[in-house]
């Protein structure tokens, strides 16, 4: 089974986006690769942007076939209502969502606390796991990975 964990940041209010697999064998021996990394071009327009990312994902979605998805949102803090790239994360969270839907009938997003009750453990805690399997670039994708291996368990 397929298991796709992606993760979202503004690189200078640009989307960058970077998703991991974790691939489960029929014996149950897992492993898991960094197999998406996109970042948007800083000359297009924010509209645009997501556009760009939304086909980028789509061709690699296409390829995967992901059994269950995560998309790693933000955790919530009181100082996260007055950062100004607020909105723009969230939309591109709405569009990397919304796209995985279109290839998978199981798509979450969940905030790293979530990931880690998810899996039953802490949020340091998986995310050292995320780093263990793909290194610390990759920890976050990697976590949401391990959640939507929970989710497509369930």
């Amino acid at each position: 089974m397929k298991f796709l964990g992606l993760h979202c940041s503004l690189d200078h209010g640009r989307p960058s986006v970077l998703g991991v697999l974790v691939e489960v064998d029929d014996a149950g021996a897992e492993s898991a690769t960094e197999v998406f990394s996109h970042v948007a071009d800083r000359h297009d327009d924010f509209a645009l942007q997501l556009a760009t990312l939304e086909r980028a994902l789509e061709a690699e979605l296409a390829l995967i076939g992901p059994d269950a998805v995560v998309v790693r949102a933000r955790d919530f803090s009181p100082a996260g209502s007055r950062r100004k790239d607020t909105d723009h994360h969230g939309a591109v969270v709405g569009v990397l969502l919304a796209t995985c839907r279109r290839f998978s009938e199981s798509v979450s997003a969940m905030s790293g606390r979530v990931v880690a009750e998810r899996c039953g453990t802490t949020k340091a805690a998986i995310e050292a796991r995320g780093a263990a399997l793909v290194g610390d670039s990759g920890k976050e994708a990697a976590a949401a990975a391990l959640a939507a291996k929970e989710v497509g368990n369930a």
